[in-house]
């Protein structure tokens, strides 16, 4: 089952799928919160959620200095990367600019994983069932990769 009509509005595009709380209540008043988990069935939101990552991981992954770090032979709807040369907090302000949401595992609070795979900061975007088009939306506003310093 395809969501219609999710995604950017005609009247003002924006990525505000990327867990915006005012999307997030106007897509559980049209049933697609917690009473629309019913009508997809949790197998079916799992299947939609693992597409849409996996299809903004391989997306990513095609960009050069773009490095997606997710492991495991299951991966969820979050997707982690860094961009070679952009700080990841500065990468969360432009995409946050653009109304995307994302979240940094900053290596302090990834003793474990980060330093042993010797990773910087990482941005985590997390696409939701009911996202269409604003993958576009996040890779569109991604800074370019930069040589290092």
């Amino acid at each position: 089952m395809v969501c219609q009509g999710c995604g950017p509005s005609r009247d003002r595009p924006s990525a505000t799928g990327f867990n915006r709380p005012s999307r997030t209540r106007r897509r559980v008043a049209e049933g697609l919160g917690p009473r629309g988990w019913f009508e997809w069935g949790l197998a079916a939101i799992e299947t939609r959620v693992t597409s849409l990552a996996e299809d903004l991981r391989g997306r990513l992954s095609a960009r050069p200095g773009v490095h997606v770090q997710d492991l495991g032979q299951r991966c969820c709807g979050i997707v982690s990367f860094p961009v070679d040369g952009v700080p990841a907090q500065e990468m969360q302000a432009a995409l946050a600019a653009r109304q995307v949401n994302t979240s940094v595992s900053l290596i302090e609070h990834s003793r474990y994983d980060l330093p042993s795979r010797k990773l910087p900061d990482l941005v985590r975007p997390s696409v939701r069932y009911y996202d269409d088009d604003v993958l576009d939306w996040l890779l569109d506003g991604l800074p370019t990769a930069r040589p290092p310093r």
